[in-house]
């Protein structure tokens, strides 16, 4: 009897054992499956910025403070090298020389598949930024769910924000020869050329107006000047300019030859009208300036006896 209840007992104790051993294999089946789906990369946009540039045929690139002025047409390619399709947004990032934070602007970009790309095209006019001075442009678009931000962003072209005239006025003291002339202009006019900015590589601005000069003196041994007149600037060689990154300017202006009423009495009777011959009545050195500087003020003295003075201001 003993013989047979062992008999039964075995078989018993093995089927408990390879049940046991079928359901560990079982529940280590979806744990497997588990690990192989967490270890494969999932699906992400990734948005970055091809390029950036400004939309005109003007050298270097500028725009007016003023109220007639367009402001600056700006193109920013943006590309889904990820592969998810997504919107996102960018911005547009300003920084100008002595503004201690950037300018931001944002804009939208839309539902883009992997491997596409769109143009943004937006205006910044000079309401938008600090003023007169140089700026840098940086442009960045992105997701949230973009998985590499170091490539997000794209430098663009630099730019100047520039008055379209500087008016004031001017002065100098001159002695050729003995002979005192003093030059005013009280409404000298520097416009800006775009033709020369472009050809000097520089922001260059034209001068006119009247120059009245008042001559005084005597020219050893023979004669005695006096008298006034009024002539204009000579526009080809009267010019006030900037360099490209608005910390220093020059100015220079020029008379042509013409002859204005003033007397001319010489020894031995001789009377007659002065003939003006081509001087400067406007010279300044290469000058620096502060960054949204609207005035343009200074002196130069060549210890000589020639003096000049300006103070002209943006329009």
């Amino acid at each position: 009897m003993s013989g047979r209840v062992e008999g039964v007992r075995r078989p018993r104790r093995l089927l408990t054992a390879v049940l046991l051993a079928i359901a560990g294999l079982l529940a280590a089946v979806p744990f497997a499956l588990t690990e192989s789906k967490a270890g494969q990369p999932q699906p992400k946009p990734d948005f970055t910025v091809l390029s950036v540039r400004i939309q005109s045929d003007s050298r270097p690139y500028h725009m007016f403070e003023d109220r007639t002025n367009d402001g600056l047409i700006f193109v920013v390619r943006v590309k889904n090298v990820g592969d998810m399709p997504r919107a996102g947004a960018g911005k547009l990032v300003f920084r100008g020389d002595g503004l201690l934070r950037p300018i931001r602007q944002t804009f939208d970009v839309p539902r883009l598949r992997p491997g596409h790309q769109v143009t943004i095209v937006g205006e910044v006019s000079h309401r938008d930024l600090g003023g007169i001075t140089t700026y840098s442009t940086n442009a960045c678009a992105s997701t949230r769910k973009d998985p590499n931000h170091r490539n997000d962003c794209h430098r663009g072209p630099g730019f100047a924000v520039i008055p379209r005239t500087w008016v004031g006025t001017t002065n100098a003291t001159t002695n050729p020869d003995g002979v005192v002339i003093q030059s005013v202009g009280a409404n000298t006019t520097f416009t800006y050329d775009e033709a020369k900015s472009e050809a000097q590589r520089q922001f260059y601005y034209v001068g006119t107006g009247p120059v009245t000069l008042t001559i005084t003196g005597d020219h050893d041994p023979d004669c005695t000047y006096s008298g006034t007149g009024t002539l204009p600037a000579a526009p080809a060689q009267t010019f006030l300019y900037l360099d490209t990154d608005l910390l220093h300017y020059r100015a220079q202006g020029v008379i042509d030859m013409s002859t204005y009423q003033a007397q001319v009495s010489c020894f031995g009777g001789g009377v007659g009208s002065y003939s003006q011959t081509p001087g400067i009545w406007l010279a300044t050195p290469i000058t620096a300036k502060e960054a949204f500087d609207e005035v343009l003020t200074g002196s130069q003295d060549d210890n000589g006896g020639d003096v000049w003075n300006w103070n002209i201001h943006a329009e």
